[in-house]
């Protein structure tokens, strides 16, 4: 048998969590205009709540709770939606995803389809000419080290004979 007194601690609490839950989303704009945006993006594709629904895998009666307010849409429904054009990062969060101008879009293409050394170059070129420093790890007897950074102009020559 659970008291009375145990019920009313549980439920305090579960109302104070609630009503901390209610703030943040609020505060974060989970709540705020989220349903707003989802069904203006929507619009601006041209899509009915129907044929939005089918895309997101969801029924219409969820795609109108979604757009009322009355339900939260799922990962795998903004996911799916994204996949036509719609704006998930905007939906969520109300700051647009800016788009790749043109040059800027070819350059992370071509970026994407270079091998890691090419890679690895571009980003030294991008960064200043210099490629990310390898560390050198030597293991036994050393008879002077360093470590850190080092820059040299001109070429340099170690003897690692024996004398």
């Amino acid at each position: 048998m659970v008291s009375t007194k145990l019920l009313t601690v549980v439920g305090w609490c579960d109302l104070i969590f609630m009503h901390e839950c209610a703030y943040v989303k609020s505060f974060i704009g989970i709540n705020v205009h989220i349903f707003e945006r989802l069904r203006g993006e929507r619009e601006k594709l041209g899509f009915t709540q129907a044929a939005f629904g089918v895309i997101g895998g969801v029924s219409v009666r969820a795609q109108v709770n979604y757009e009322k307010g009355d339900r939260e849409p799922t990962v795998s429904y903004l996911a799916a939606i994204a996949k036509v054009g719609a704006d998930v990062q905007y939906i969520t969060t109300g700051v647009r995803c800016a788009p790749l101008g043109g040059e800027e879009a070819l350059l992370l293409e071509g970026f994407r389809n270079m091998d890691s050394e090419t890679k690895k170059r571009t980003l030294a070129m991008v960064y200043g000419g210099t490629p990310p420093a390898a560390k050198q790890v030597f293991h036994g007897g050393v008879g002077q080290s360093f470590e850190g950074d080092a820059v040299f102009h001109q070429p340099v020559t170690f003897d690692l004979s024996k004398k």
